[in-house]
């Protein structure tokens, strides 16, 4: 077959496409699944094959026991954080925190209360003041205006409704979930309020730097349903460009 000069323009433009995919850089991710009350178990594998599918690589992990849990904590280039309450010791502890204070992170849902044994990690590094939750009910998601052109928000509108449990993240945390005392972080950049019957805006999507520079992202959604929604699907996409790009 011959192909013509705009044929195999059409070809290198097709290429390009396929190889740039997911914002053209692979990315080693890893991710820390142990959040059953959410079913991060059924939310994060389907989060990885979409991101597959742009070339990227994803190891889901259960927990911080294997050697290969190591190596992947120690070589990936972005750690996503979606667990609760794990009670890490010594060189699995060590592990999670050389990770999550030297790489990029995403931080989803319950990782406000990831580590039972480094419950500093909310605030020292997501930014944020977990205060507990309200009841289950519908939250309404705003986009906060004087950040609607940040890139994590590109293509998300503002006002939707979605169903849930709203994270109290006060100005300052109550200690309530066994989380030290300490202030929201003033560097975090707030990108979304949710609210929801009582009233009470509270911040449930944020941005940040950690003291070594690497960026991080954090959000307290995170059901099954919110996986399913193009908007929330969006929103991962856009925050996983985020944190690895500078």
């Amino acid at each position: 077959m011959r192909l013509t000069h705009a044929s195999i323009l059409l070809l290198i433009v097709v290429s390009s496409l396929t190889v740039t995919a997911g914002e053209g850089k692979a990315l080693r991710i890893h991710m820390l699944s142990g959040s059953g009350e959410y079913k991060s178990a059924v939310s994060l594998p389907k989060w990885a094959k979409l991101l597959e599918k742009d070339g990227h690589t994803c190891t889901i992990a259960s927990g911080v026991k294997e050697k290969e849990d190591f190596a992947n904590l120690k070589n990936c280039d972005v750690l996503v954080v979606f667990s609760k309450r794990w009670k890490l010791k010594d060189e699995a502890l060590e592990a999670v925190q050389a990770a999550a204070t030297t790489k990029p992170v995403i931080g989803i849902r319950t990782a406000s209360h990831a580590f039972q044994t480094w419950l500093a990690f909310d605030n020292e590094v997501m930014g944020g003041t977990y205060s507990g939750h309200g009841g289950s009910g519908e939250v309404t998601v705003t986009l906060v205006e004087e950040n609607k052109k940040h890139p994590v928000l590109a293509g998300i509108d503002s006002g939707w409704k979605r169903i849930g449990k709203i994270y109290d993240n006060p100005a300052v945390s109550s200690g309530k979930s066994g989380s030290p005392k300490a202030p929201f972080r003033e560097d975090n950049v707030v990108l979304m309020i949710l609210e929801d019957k009582r009233k009470k805006p509270t911040p449930g999507t944020w941005v940040r730097q950690n003291a070594n520079g690497q960026r991080v992202f954090y959000t307290s959604m995170g059901y099954v349903h919110d996986f399913d929604d193009k908007r929330f699907q969006r929103l991962l996409a856009n925050a996983l460009h985020w944190v690895t790009s500078k």
